[in-house]
């Protein structure tokens, strides 16, 4: 799952600093468990903020950090292939983290309605339903 502070990154990325790095490796991992196998495309880059060094690996903030076919991995890693020049997305306030694709896709926004939706109706509901001390909820 992602973190409330992923989201909050995914949100605020897009006002990040833009800074060329470049792709110091980009290659599929993969991770087998006892019941499925996960691929991961694992692109690391190397980019300089005011003359100091730093290598990152976050693709974006509200993608999946694992995928369910090799091949979609590897069409990421394509995008990055190694000693080539990209750009780079780095917090002003914490250089060391930084991104190539900033912001959030919409795919991610209607997630999190949803989930906010689901939490919400939870919280409306829950205390209506019947318990041991009360016979029915609020009203009985």
């Amino acid at each position: 799952g992602t973190t409330i502070d992923e989201h909050l990154k995914a949100l605020s990325s897009p006002g990040w600093k833009c800074v060329s790095a470049d792709i110091v490796s980009s290659a599929v991992e993969t991770r087998s468990g006892r019941r499925s196998t996960t691929y991961e495309p694992c692109v690391k880059y190397h980019y300089q903020v005011t003359g100091k060094d730093f290598t990152a690996s976050k693709i974006g903030f509200d993608r999946p950090k694992t995928l369910g076919t090799s091949s979609e991995a590897q069409q990421i890693c394509n995008q990055y292939p190694p000693h080539t020049l990209v750009t780079a997305y780095y917090n002003p306030t914490r250089p060391e983290e930084a991104c190539l694709k900033p912001g959030a896709s919409s795919d991610f926004f209607m997630k999190q309605m949803l989930l906010s939706s689901i939490f919400l109706a939870g919280a409306i509901i829950l205390p209506f339903l019947p318990n041991k001390r009360r016979r029915w909820g609020f009203w009985g």
